[in-house]
This record gives C-alpha cells, structure tokens and sequence, in this order.
C-alpha cells in the first residue's frame, strides 16, 4: 500500500506528461485534438505506464528499498523503467511487423516518443519518492511498525 498509491499517482503524471508531449507535438504539425481526445489519452496512458512499467519498477523499488538508495535513485529507476516498458511495446510491434518490411526498429516519430518518454519516467519517479514520503509522514511506516518495547 506504501508503495502501490505514489506509484499510481506517478504513472497518471508520466502518462500526463508523455501523452500532453506527443499531443502538442502533433498539434504543432497541424493536426487538432479536443479536450475528450486529451483525458481518453491520458486514461488509457496511465493504465498502460501502470501496467507495462510495473515489472521492472518493482524490481527497481524493491532494492531501493532493500539498499535504501534515495530520491536519485528512484528518479534513474523511474527513467530506466519507463524506457524498458517502451522498448519492450515497440519491440512487440516491431516482431509482430510483416516479413519483409524494411521499417527501422525505431523511426524518427518513435524517437521523439521515447524522449517525452524518458522525461515523463525520470518525473514520475520524482513523484513516486515525493508521495510517498508525504505519505509515510502522514500514516507512518505501515510496512515496519515501531516495536512496543513489550
């Protein structure tokens, strides 16, 4: 629960910045999206970050845990995360490509992707230590309750 609620709200603000990122970039190339086009994006992008980003950042919360590594290691943890997700999803639509198909593994548009990803990760783990410290301050330490000396 101590780690499950800040890395919720770290995945909505990763997907906001990297869904807001691509958004502006393409209205910056002409095209128009609505404010429905915006919050449907930004809903099924932080379920996505939730989901895809979740294996790895386990891993990476586990031993910032264990090794009690701080607020920069969350935030490398976070950036690392966020791209291993991307690449492992563009690594799916690559193998799922027809034979034959002489598309790069990462196109031009797929880079620029990939920078507003590795910037929405390395805030989302900012995020992520920053609620939770907010969190434990405000509940304490639900994972390690202080001994009565009984």
């Amino acid at each position: 629960m101590r780690d499950l609620i800040p890395y919720g709200l770290a995945s909505i603000v990763g997907a906001l910045i990297v869904v807001t990122g691509v958004l502006v970039r393409e209205a910056y190339q002409g095209r128009a999206f609505g404010f429905d086009n915006l919050v449907i994006a930004v809903f099924y992008g932080s379920l996505a970050t939730f989901v895809f980003a979740l294996p790895a950042s386990a891993v990476f919360i586990a031993v910032g845990e264990w090794r009690k590594f701080g607020t920069r290691y969350h935030v490398a943890a976070g950036t690392l995360a966020a791209t291993l997700s991307f690449l492992a999803i563009m690594g799916d639509a690559f193998v799922n490509r027809r034979r034959g198909d002489t598309v790069p593994f990462l196109t031009p548009e797929d880079q620029i992707i990939l920078l507003f990803v590795v910037l929405g990760g390395a805030i989302a783990g900012l995020i992520f230590i920053q609620a939770r410290l907010m969190l434990v301050r405000a509940l304490g330490d639900l994972a390690f309750p202080r001994s009565t000396g009984r």
